[in-house]
């Protein structure tokens, strides 16, 4: 039970994080380059590890790493922007 609550948890951080990009996106016509440059809205941090969760940006998307506690359970999300 308490590894559920850890990976719900982990995910809506990351559907938070996903939110900041969008509205980052929104308000500055790009994806940023580093999860530091948004200042639009608070970015969560992967409470699994308390870092910021691995984000790469590639092109005209970028994609969001969300590990848990061990390197097999993870998520990877992607991210476009709409030409």
């Amino acid at each position: 039970v308490m590894q559920a609550e850890a990976r719900t948890t982990r995910h809506l951080a990351a559907l938070r994080t996903l939110e900041a990009l969008r509205a980052h996106a929104a308000d500055t016509g790009t994806l940023p380059e580093s999860l530091e440059e948004i200042t639009v809205v608070p970015v969560p941090n992967n409470p699994a590890t308390g870092l910021p969760f691995e984000y790469r940006r590639d092109g005209d998307g970028a994609e969001l790493l969300d590990y848990g506690f061990a390197k097999y359970s993870w998520n990877h999300y992607q991210i476009r922007l709409a030409q």
